[in-house]
């Protein structure tokens, strides 16, 4: 069994979009995902349409949601010592926010107050609910 990563993480670099020899997209970058002070950072690598979009809609420092495979890529370098770097293959992503969008939602809700009235007050006791 192939252990599998979902999370939400930073896109520490800019994304490099490059085809392979046969005309498919992949798309490698590295991002840093974190809980409290530790920070661990993996290669992400998506192919195909997935690559095309994350390339064409994220950039360094944008939130990104990840789901794929976890892959140890090794090699030995010149000096004959053995390296690894832990991949994510991308099988899903979402958007969470870029930068831009942050300062915008900022500014908009400057701008236009929220029209909407507050929700009403439900008196619900907790035995009258299914589950």
């Amino acid at each position: 069994m192939i252990p599998k990563i979902h999370g939400v993480g930073r896109i520490g670099q800019d994304i490099q979009l490059q085809y392979s020899k046969d005309g498919k997209a992949f798309a490698k970058f590295g991002v840093a995902f974190s809980e409290n002070e530790d920070v661990v950072w993996l290669t992400a690598i998506a192919f195909g349409k997935a690559a095309e979009n994350i390339h064409q809609f994220f950039k360094k420092g944008d939130r990104i949601e990840l789901e794929g495979r976890v892959n140890i890529n090794s090699w030995v370098n010149q000096k004959g010592c053995t390296n690894r770097e832990m991949q994510i293959i991308v099988e899903r992503f979402g958007f969470i926010e870029n930068k831009s969008d942050k300062s915008n939602t900022k500014k908009k809700k400057k701008d236009k107050p929220d029209d909407r009235p507050p929700a009403p007050a439900l008196d619900i006791d907790d035995d009258e609910i299914p589950f």
